[in-house]
């Protein structure tokens, strides 16, 4: 599956309290920045996500992320 989002594309998020499974969020990433990832799962332990494009890895994919660490929910792209 090709990306759904590519660099330079603008992306307006909005701030939710509620984040669902199949999501797009934004997230702040410690160490990749501002990444844009779909929420794969939520429990307890926290969010899982993962990418639109199963060819490309990313070490976001691979750890839980807080709740805090979501900035927003994607709302549209231009």
């Amino acid at each position: 599956m090709e990306p759904n989002y590519r660099p330079g594309n603008l992306v307006v998020g909005i701030k939710s309290k509620k984040i669902n499974i199949d999501d797009i969020v934004i997230v702040q990433h410690k160490s990749l920045g501002k990444i844009i990832k779909r929420v794969k799962s939520i429990d307890e332990n926290g969010i899982e996500l993962q990418s639109d494009n199963k060819k490309y890895g990313s070490i976001a994919v691979n750890e839980i992320h807080s709740p805090e660490s979501i900035i927003g929910k994607v709302f549209f792209k231009i």
